[in-house]
């Protein structure tokens, strides 16, 4: 693996898993922190897809953002080996992070839901979150008849969604423009 460091980052953290992305710092198997820009990962399975997450570290503090890696080895050895393109993970929310709701009762009970619609966890509990975020903007709405309030009270439970990792940083960003754009008329 070979990397660019980032702005001020001082090492690099490196986490990696089979089955999909490690979600966080501590989700998978730590393969290195290093200072270096380069690292080898010997002793793979052959046929594997290996995931891998890399963050920035500075100062002890895990950059917000990281940079993802999927690659799969190859299936033997010698001249008939041909490498694969590997598949992507079956999430398109690796961003979020639905481990904060585990030790809640209805963490379950959703799940099981998920899987009837064979719908990854991340991905039902974002939309849940969303779901959640856009009732409470309705709810509020329609009691307070303030667009403001409404608007006010969403991002304020759009970004603690997006801090305990159900929402994903860009989508709380656009509903910022989109909603602050949208009520201009009353803003001003």
């Amino acid at each position: 693996l070979t990397w660019t460091k980032g702005g001020n980052t001082s090492t690099t953290y490196i986490r990696w898993k089979t089955g999909g992305y490690p979600s966080s710092t501590v989700d998978g198997n730590l393969l290195t922190s290093t200072t270096d820009i380069g690292y080898v990962h010997s002793g793979l399975t052959p046929g594997t897809t290996y995931y891998y997450r890399l963050w920035g570290l500075d100062s002890g503090e895990y950059s917000a953002t990281n940079t993802t890696l999927i690659c799969t080895t190859l299936a033997g050895t010698g001249a008939a080996a041909t490498p694969e393109a590997p598949p992507e993970p079956d999430t398109w929310t690796d961003a979020t992070d639905d481990t904060a709701l585990e030790d809640l009762p209805i963490y379950d009970i959703g799940n099981t839901f998920f899987d009837s619609f064979s719908l990854p966890h991340s991905t039902g509990w974002m939309a849940a979150a969303f779901g959640f975020v856009m009732a409470s903007g309705f709810i509020i709405y329609s009691r307070s008849k303030n667009l403001l309030v409404a608007i006010l009270t969403v991002m304020i439970f759009s970004i603690i969604l997006s801090i305990i990792g159900m929402l994903p940083m860009w989508a709380v960003y656009c509903f910022a423009f989109t909603s602050l754009g949208m009520s201009w008329k009353e803003l001003r």
